[in-house]
C-alpha cells in the first residue's frame, strides 16, 4: 500500500507520473522511510497483474506475446 500511496503523492503534490518509479516516486519512498523505517517498499509487484491484452511483435524474426494490463501507451499498427 506504501508503494502506491507514493506514487499518489508523486501525482498529487509533484504533478509527476513519469517515469513511474523515477527520482521522484524514489523522493516519496525515502519520505516514508523516514517515518516508517521498517517499511518494505519496492518497485517490483509481489502479486499476479492480470494481462488480458495480448501483442504480438511483427519481426518475422520474433514473433514474441506480450501480455498488458491495459491498451494506453500501445501504438497498434494494422
Amino acid at each position: 500500500m506504501l508503494h502506491e500511496m507514493c506514487h499518489v503523492a508523486a501525482w498529487l503534490v509533484d504533478d509527476t507520473s513519469k517515469p513511474p518509479h523515477g527520482p521522484v516516486f524514489q523522493k516519496w519512498v525515502r519520505t516514508v522511510l523516514k517515518g516508517v523505517p521498517e517499511a518494505n517498499i519496492t518497485t517490483c509487484h509481489s502479486y499476479r497483474v492480470h494481462k488480458p491484452y495480448k501483442f504480438r511483435c511483427t519481426a518475422p524474426d520474433c514473433l514474441q506475446i506480450y501480455g498488458r494490463h491495459s491498451k494506453k501507451g500501445v501504438n497498434i499498427i494494422r
